[in-house]
């Protein structure tokens, strides 16, 4: 998500959320251990951000 807002904005986000199938896979909250070997930190605001957007997946 870091990468789709730095390219498209927060409609960017919110177009890829919105476009995306698949969500009904568990998510995991692994950004204190990430998994991903290249993961990357996000801001406080990215985080929020992201979190708001898996929130309204359910």
């Amino acid at each position: 998500m870091q990468g789709y807002l730095d390219e498209f904005g927060e409609a960017g986000v919110a177009r890829f959320f919105e476009t995306t199938d698949g969500w009904g896979a568990p998510i995991r909250d692994d950004r204190a251990a990430p998994l991903y070997p290249r993961a990357q930190k996000l801001s406080p605001a990215e985080r929020a951000l992201v979190d708001r957007w898996l929130a309204k997946l359910g």
